[in-house]
């Protein structure tokens, strides 16, 4: 069993669930989760709060079993750090914590059919093998959607702008920073020479600001709702899109992920993250058939 960390909103949720799931694929066994981090009380903390997701898009949550919990540390029993490195000999298990925002091509020679996940895995290498399998699993139900008719109608282009934790938390937002205004101008600009007419699909959790800020060469539909949506539908939506520009985000990174479409063009900022030394081992984060924007 490949046991995973989940920690993150639904973007990093589906990067760490794609990876156990292609090790598990690798290995011939199974993916269960530990999901502590998504159940602690972030309230006096810098981390954002967050809730398992993954069941919007059709993956259910399951539970290591017990043997498994103690070895990995999961389960504090009598002597615990003792009972789970002699759990782990025995059973061949391996614990495996991400270095660097690195692609590391070694881990599944590392891992074995007992394995324990823990970091980001922000690369497709990691899960590209199995690509037609995650595109079936990986279900989101389709939304009664006033805007999914036009969308698939019209030469579609979604565009996302994160803002939310980026902008509230200050630790978020030394981290990752945010996309400018000027960023998706000149996406646009980029996209409406490569594709001519097309209309943009603005997405964002602070639509107000997209729709005060942004401005470009193609007309621009803003995705408004009377009730909040969920995750999914917005993420169902912006895969359905025939191109994307993405933030620096992992949900529109997925959003552009699940097209299918050989033939999308997607537009990324070739600046993932504010903090310099994590942006200088982010080169397999972007897909090489996207296009990096600086």
């Amino acid at each position: 069993m490949i046991i995973v960390k989940l920690q993150g909103g639904l973007g990093n949720q589906l990067f760490q669930y794609a990876t156990a799931r292609a090790l598990a694929h690798y290995h011939d066994t199974s993916v269960a989760f530990d999901a502590r981090t998504l159940q602690a009380d972030h309230s006096q903390t810098a981390f954002t709060p967050r809730r398992y997701e993954l069941d919007q898009a059709g993956i259910v949550s399951r539970q290591p079993p017990m043997l498994e919990q103690i070895a990995y540390g999961m389960k504090t029993v009598a002597a615990h750090h003792l009972v789970a490195r002699s759990l782990r000999r025995l059973r061949g298990a391996v614990m495996y914590s991400e270095r660097s925002p690195a692609y590391d091509p070694a881990l599944p020679d590392i891992t074995t059919p007992r394995s324990y996940l823990k970091g980001f895995f922000q690369s497709e290498k990691y899960f590209h093998s199995i690509r037609d399998i995650l595109l079936q699993e990986i279900d989101f139900p389709i939304p009664a959607d006033p805007y999914i008719r036009a969308i698939a109608t019209t030469p579609s282009i979604s565009l996302h702008v994160r803002r939310g934790d980026y902008v509230t938390n200050p630790a978020a937002r030394t981290f990752h920073g945010l996309c400018a205004p000027d960023y998706y101008r000149r996406a646009m600009e980029y996209a409406q020479a490569k594709l001519g007419t097309a209309r943009v699909f603005v997405f964002s959790d602070d639509i107000a600001w997209a729709k005060a800020n942004l401005g470009g060469p193609l007309p621009l539909t803003f995705i408004e709702r009377t009730e909040p949506a969920s995750a999914a539908a917005d993420l169902y939506l912006m895969s359905r899109c025939h191109h994307h520009i993405i933030a620096n985000s992992s949900f529109s990174w997925w959003g552009a992920w699940l097209n299918p479409s050989p033939d999308k063009l997607v537009i990324a900022p070739d600046r993932w993250f504010a903090n310099d030394q994590v942006h200088k081992q982010t080169k397999d984060l972007i897909p090489a058939s996207w296009i990096r924007l600086a």
